[in-house]
């Protein structure tokens, strides 16, 4: 009973780290994306760093380049429900996915 008291207090203290450096790491990010002079910059910062980091949240921060972050991501991620998000890259989303993973079933 003591070590299973000891695993799930590790635990948590592991998620709490993850947690506080995934949002550490999504504040660097705001911060330096918002410094750039121009909107296309900062929505281009977004949408590189959403793609490096395969982070869809940031995708929503990418302004016109949030159909090609999602696509990016999805390609990366290899997962077909975020092709739907890809506005102006659906297709070559869904094509591109059923060629990289031989499933051809969602054509």
């Amino acid at each position: 009973m003591e070590i299973m008291k000891k695993d799930l207090l590790a635990l948590f203290l592991l998620i709490s780290l993850i947690a506080l450096f995934s949002v550490s790491v999504s504040a660097i990010v705001g911060e330096k994306c918002e410094e750039k002079e121009q909107d296309w910059q900062i929505q281009e910062c977004y949408a590189n760093v959403a793609i490096d980091l395969n982070d869809i949240s940031l995708c929503k921060k990418s302004g016109d380049y949030a159909g090609n972050c999602y696509y990016q991501i999805a390609l990366n991620k290899k997962d077909y429900s975020l092709c739907v998000l890809a506005e102006g890259f659906k297709y070559e989303c869904y094509t591109d996915l059923a060629l990289q993973t031989n499933d051809f079933s969602i054509c």
